[in-house]
């Protein structure tokens, strides 16, 4: 569990655990992957988690239009850095519509 200061200076507990993933970087030595956290107060959290094996991992939190943007991004990417069929699928449920302006 990690404690995170939202901008109103509220303060949330994630768990990378616990939390859903939006996306999870490919396996390697280094990667930001993204989350989702639900407050009990029913407000919707997003924040990356950047992990690496040279140095203790970080957490950032993002905003809605943030996590749209690093997704739609990484669903134009090419090879094993692009959302998985999973991801996409989740990303459609936090993200209406979030695909639909991107060339087939």
């Amino acid at each position: 569990m990690t404690i995170l200061k939202t901008p109103n200076d509220e303060k949330i507990v994630v768990n990378i655990n616990n939390d859903i993933r939006l996306y999870r970087a490919p396996i390697g030595s280094e990667g930001v992957d993204i989350y989702t956290h639900n407050a009990q107060s029913g407000v919707i959290y997003y924040y990356t988690y950047t992990w690496s094996v040279f140095q203790s991992p970080g957490y950032a939190l993002l905003t809605p239009d943030e996590v749209r943007d690093r997704l739609v991004h990484l669903e134009g990417l090419q090879g094993d850095g692009r959302l998985k069929s999973n991801e996409i699928k989740i990303a459609k449920q936090y993200f209406t519509g979030i695909f639909d302006s991107m060339p087939e």
